[in-house]
């Protein structure tokens, strides 16, 4: 017996709302991610680690609704760049 998924919400994904950015300072980096998981949810995807090693971690939370996870985005990269973290334009 399969049954089909069904994201919440009337659209399935809403690609066009994902955020991806990145920050670096000297050689340690740290990413987040705003984007959907497979049932639709908003997830918050935090990356750390130094360029060039295996070190580094990810850490995803799930805030809920959208403007909440835009706002744990936005606090996010403000403390990062309140430090010495230098905002690099994706490729």
């Amino acid at each position: 017996m399969t049954t089909g998924m069904r994201a919440v919400g009337s659209a399935p994904f809403e690609t066009s709302r994902w955020i991806t950015v990145r920050f670096e300072c000297g050689p340690r980096y740290y990413r987040l991610h705003l984007e959907q998981d497979l049932w639709g949810a908003w997830c918050l995807t935090r990356v750390s680690g130094r360029r060039n090693t295996r070190l580094g971690r990810a850490l995803t939370t799930w805030p809920g609704a959208y403007s909440e996870a835009l706002a744990r985005l936005g606090a996010s990269a403000g403390r990062r760049r309140e430090g010495d973290y230098q905002f690099v334009p994706l490729r």
